[in-house]
């Protein structure tokens, strides 16, 4: 009786196996570049916005303590108002880039980010009494739940983007890189905040947001 399964795999040794991975890699950062512009709408944009969001972030505490003048337990409410707010408003605002398309959601989260940021930095730039449920209070969580908001549009209308605008061959790597490039954001903040902070302290007030 003839062997039905006779197997004559093509064996590879390590040095192939490396460079076809290679080889494969190269492939697809050439083709992620290629990569039509509305790609690089987004991820230009991710690169900005987690530059501000990490800068905020990293000041936020400090500004409600000692600009703000609450406790440091109201503090860490306010804190945890901003990032557990996003996680809840993209879960409410997720679907609407589907139904309004990522262009126009992404242009309304803009919108509503410099609507929200000019808030918080009005709360701190105009003499209207600090403390709890003071003025300057309501005018910065304002800015805050604006913010949130707007992050509920953005990151959902970001991702669809990013599926939208790559190939199967290239979504791996451009999701990879949309994550990539708002790391990239948090690193040049630590830089950009402390510089401009430092020379603008007699400008603006300290630990201007």
């Amino acid at each position: 009786m003839p062997e039905q399964n006779k197997q004559n795999p093509e064996t590879k040794n390590l040095s192939e196996i490396v460079s076809d991975a290679f080889k494969e890699l190269n492939e697809t950062f050439i083709a992620f570049f290629k990569a039509p512009k509305a790609l690089w709408g987004v991820n230009v944009p991710y690169i900005i916005e987690g530059l501000v969001y990490f800068g905020i972030l990293t000041i936020l505490g400090k500004y409600s303590s000692e600009n703000l003048s609450v406790n440091d337990a109201q503090a860490g409410l306010i804190y945890s108002f901003v990032t557990g707010g996003i996680t809840f408003s993209m879960l409410m605002f997720g679907g609407v880039s589907d139904k309004i398309g990522v262009r126009k959601s992404l242009t309304l989260a803009f919108i509503l980010f410099i609507t929200g940021r000019f808030f918080v930095a009005l709360s701190g730039s105009l003499n209207m009494g600090s403390g709890l449920w003071s003025p300057m209070f309501f005018m910065m969580t304002s800015g805050l739940l604006i913010m949130v908001l707007a992050y509920g549009l953005y990151q959902p209308a970001a991702y669809a983007g990013v599926k939208r605008y790559t190939t199967p061959k290239t979504a791996a790597m451009a999701y990879a890189a949309i994550y990539g490039f708002m790391n990239l954001g948090a690193f040049f903040s630590g830089f950009i905040s402390s510089f401009t902070r430092k020379h603008s302290e007699n400008i603006f007030p300290p630990n201007g947001l």
